[in-house]
């Protein structure tokens, strides 16, 4: 259970990350095409790491 918590506030944060930095481009005058690209990609890019580290390790699960 404590895998699924952890998974589920990583993707809380990956979530915040994409809007937070989406809204920041858009604000600045970018393409809102290219913002939600740039968004979405460092959200899934914070995610694919944090996840490693903080969930898995080594393809094996943390608590099992």
């Amino acid at each position: 259970m404590r895998q699924f918590n952890r998974f589920f506030i990583l993707g809380i944060f990956s979530t915040l990350i994409d809007f937070i930095v989406y809204i920041f481009f858009v604000l600045n005058g970018f393409n809102y095409v290219v913002s939600i690209v740039i968004g979405y990609s460092s959200g899934f890019i914070f995610n694919f790491f944090a996840g490693r580290k903080y969930i898995f390790k080594n393809g094996v699960k943390v608590d099992s």
